[in-house]
């Protein structure tokens, strides 16, 4: 049988733990509502997505479901009548719990489903502790952890001879053995920034992110309040910091440029977000203040943007961290969550690997006020994981070079990035840019996954042609984009996700978000909704997706604590009306796609997303923004 609407490869797709790497053929029919029939094959062989994945299941169990090598290196040097201290971490089950819809449409609802979860949570410890008793009668049950985490923990922690601990390693349900850790701190890595990033704009729209907390997550809290008006005035502590110097917390400048590229008062108001609230995330290796506590502590406060311009050194493909993030984007309340790539060179891969938050890189504006002029920054991180058609990262560039921050004294201007920028300063102004589409359309506040969708698709300008990049980005093409989408545009995110804008058919502009279920949208299935553009000739179209990916995450003190981070494989299909096919992007190495192309005549077609396998997942959320406009 031939394909009527054509055809087009899938993939690739790796799967994370056993390496294998399968590509696709989708094969359309004859109408529009007929889904392509996908098949997949390994090394030109046929093979099963669903086996593949149950198998990833069990290598996953084989690698994961045993002591990590740390704890059996301290076992190997003790005796064998010595007590290990050892977390137990264990799987969860989600299934009828409420969507993100009805849990922010009712209160109620709402405080059931986190009551629901901390009942499974329980359950699934009491159950561990009995398999644990008949398994390993001496081991103790010990409380080694305060009772104010935010979110429940999938986790029991055990005092154990080493001879036990083999045998809970393999016990049903059990996903990882841990030693018991304190918190592991991390190393974190001219006014014309804002015409280059489009802010000026956004501003004359009424738009400038006030009423809106962001959260500056890391290791230090500013060394000097001056010029930081963002921050509310009084002590650390009435600045809204997370661990102030009573419990550890250190001060230093890292804090306070990326803080004040978010808002400061140097001279005049200046920031991407000029109007928002901002809060030192701060940590130390205290109790009270490590990497977790003070992640829930500012989303407790009110935080719907969470900026993190620091990291170690490249992940396989994610961090502990990494993970952790993804986890607090995905749950309630759904902050936005802004990383950077890491500085270095741009043939170094990104430092942080998010799927549910964005990857901000950084490029050089020279000085000048137009965006048209920017250049990649040498000192970025951009090297795609899994090769030039693998995970492309970072998602963005913001400028970093020539960036006016605030200064330690009163009324005092610094100049950031005077040599060649670092990705540090460039992810909050994207961090800014959530913000101030945030108090444009309150309603998209919890969800991140639009604005993630928003902030691609808004994305314009070639930054890289010198390292062979080319724009609009295609997932698909063999060239490794250094930046990503390209260079982030303020006003033209915040015309796409303006609030009239959401579901828009045959719209330049528009956006929409919902939850996606498994029973609603089965493996091999379009979504239900179907999206009608209608595009102006000598227009830059341009479309990005994203589904979210679900973490089970707990204390991100250990590199080693996050048991996972499974997302839908998707692909974004573009369609003639007829339902023959044009393109479309179906890179699997990643939980998000991006088409983009230029329209010499008008045209009219269909944007699809096809859900081609749920990877053990029941439902996700997802964004989706597009935009026929070049800014």
């Amino acid at each position: 049988m031939g394909c009527p609407g054509g055809a087009v490869d899938t993939g690739p797709f790796t799967f994370e733990i056993s390496k294998r790497t399968i590509k696709g053929r989708a094969c359309f029919g004859g109408g529009p509502e007929e889904p392509p029939a996908v098949s997949w094959f390994e090394d030109g062989v046929d093979v099963k997505f669903d086996e593949l994945t149950a198998n990833e299941a069990e290598v996953f169990r084989a690698v994961h479901g045993r002591i990590e090598p740390a704890l059996e290196e301290a076992i190997a040097a003790s005796s064998a009548d010595a007590l290990v201290d050892v977390d137990v971490w264990f799987a969860t089950n989600e299934e009828g719990l409420p969507f993100k819809e009805q849990m922010l449409e009712s209160q109620v609802t709402h405080a059931w489903a986190r009551w629901e979860l901390g009942r499974e949570v329980a359950t699934g410890a009491a159950e561990l502790i009995e398999q644990v008793k008949v398994a390993t009668p001496e081991v103790e049950v010990v409380s080694r952890y305060p009772d104010n985490i935010t979110d429940p923990i999938p986790r029991v922690s055990l005092r154990a001879r080493p001879a036990d601990l083999l045998a809970i390693g393999h016990l049903p349900g059990v996903v990882r053995v841990t030693g018991a850790m304190d918190a592991e701190p991390q190393s974190d890595a001219g006014e014309q920034y804002l015409d280059v990033d489009t802010v000026p704009a956004v501003y004359a729209g009424g738009h400038d992110g006030s009423g809106i907390k962001v959260a500056i997550y890391e290791g230090n809290f500013p060394n000097s309040w001056a010029n930081l008006d963002g921050a509310p005035a009084g002590t650390c502590a009435g600045r809204l910091c997370a661990c102030p110097p009573s419990e550890g917390g250190a001060t230093g400048d890292h804090a306070r440029r990326t803080m004040s590229l978010v808002r400061n008062s140097a001279t005049a108001r200046r920031g991407t977000a000029r109007g928002a609230t901002t809060l030192s995330a701060n940590m130390h290796t205290t109790t009270n203040c490590n990497y977790t506590q003070a992640a829930n502590w500012a989303t407790t406060q009110g935080a719907s943007v969470i900026n993190r311009s620091g990291c170690g050194a490249a992940g396989n493909p994610q961090t502990a961290m990494d993970r952790f993030l993804d986890y607090k984007a995905s749950t309630s309340p759904w902050p936005t969550v802004v990383g950077v790539t890491g500085n270095g060179v741009w043939t170094n891969r990104s430092c942080m690997n998010l799927r549910n938050g964005l990857v901000v890189g950084s490029a050089k504006d020279n000085g000048l006020t137009t965006r048209h002029t920017a250049t990649m920054a040498n000192s970025t991180q951009a090297t795609n994981y899994l090769g030039a058609s693998g995970w492309e990262l970072p998602h963005v560039l913001a400028p970093s070079h020539l960036v006016d921050g605030a200064g330690v004294n009163p009324g005092e201007v610094e100049l950031l990035g005077n040599n060649d920028g670092f990705s540090s300063y460039a992810a909050p102004q994207v961090s800014g840019i959530a913000a101030d589409v945030q108090q444009m359309n309150p309603a998209i506040k919890v969800w991140p996954e639009v604005i993630f969708a928003g902030i691609l698709a808004g994305a314009s300008q070639n930054v890289d042609a010198a390292q062979g990049g080319v724009w609009p980005l295609s997932l698909h093409d063999s060239i490794d984009d250094k930046d990503g989408a390209g260079l982030v545009s303020a006003h033209e995110t915040a015309s796409i996700l303006h609030p009239s804008l959401k579901g828009a058919q045959w719209a330049v502009r528009g956006h929409d978000y919902a939850t996606i279920t498994a029973a609603g949208t089965p493996a091999g299935s379009w979504y239900s909704t179907t999206y009608f553009m209608g595009v102006p000739a000598g227009k830059t179209f341009r479309v990005a997706a994203v589904l979210f990916s679900k973490p089970t995450c707990g204390n991100p003190a250990s590199h080693t604590n996050c048991t996972g981070n499974p997302y839908p494989v998707f692909h974004m299909y573009l369609q003639a009306l007829n339902g023959a096919y044009l393109t479309g992007s179906t890179n699997s190495n990643q939980n998000y796609q991006y088409v983009g192309f230029y329209t010499p005549s008008v045209m009219f077609f269909t944007v699809r997303l096809y859900l081609a396998n749920w990877s053990g997942l029941s439902h996700t959320t997802f964004g989706i923004a597009w935009t026929s406009e070049q800014s």
